[in-house]
């Protein structure tokens, strides 16, 4: 299994604007009584300006491609990238000595 992630950023206001305009033909209730929509990823062919790999929009429908909305005519909603997989060796270890530490000791008086 891998441990890539992927970060999506939306652009609330434009997704937002676009359910309210077409929200019959886009939101869809799931069985449970919940409204679902379907955004579709596509990969860019190199990473943009600012290292992201895909961009997204609403993933079209049978009834927004049947009202005339689809490819160029759905709106941009945000990007994603994926994450750095956490790499315990590019951190160092702090070199600042932690704030009253007790030292090693080699009393023989304590207790234990």
């Amino acid at each position: 299994m891998s441990n890539k992630s992927i970060s999506l950023s939306i652009d609330l206001k434009a997704l937002n604007d676009f359910i309210a305009e077409h929200s019959a033909k886009y939101v869809k209730l799931g069985k449970n009584g919940k409204q679902y929509i379907s955004i579709k990823l596509k990969a860019n062919e190199v990473p943009d300006n600012y290292g992201n790999d895909y961009s997204a929009k609403p993933q079209g429908t049978k009834e927004l491609t049947a009202a005339g909305i689809k490819g160029k005519l759905l709106p941009f909603i945000g990007n994603a990238k994926f994450e750095e997989p956490y790499d315990p060796n590019k951190y160092s270890t702090p070199t600042t000595p932690i704030r009253n530490a007790v030292s090693a000791s080699t009393d023989s008086d304590l207790p234990f």
